[in-house]
């Protein structure tokens, strides 16, 4: 699962509600493809 795809110093200088925000973008484009998986698997199977 990956949270956040970049480079640390891309953080430095981020107000923490920024990163949150970061952070919460990552967890929602992991469901996303998690959901897609599980459609692909459907019509797989």
């Amino acid at each position: 699962m990956h949270l956040y795809c970049g480079q640390v110093k891309q953080l430095v200088g981020l107000l923490e509600n920024e990163i949150i925000h970061l952070l919460l973008a990552g967890v929602q484009m992991n469901e996303l493809a998690r959901e897609k998986f599980r459609e692909n698997e459907g019509r797989a199977g």
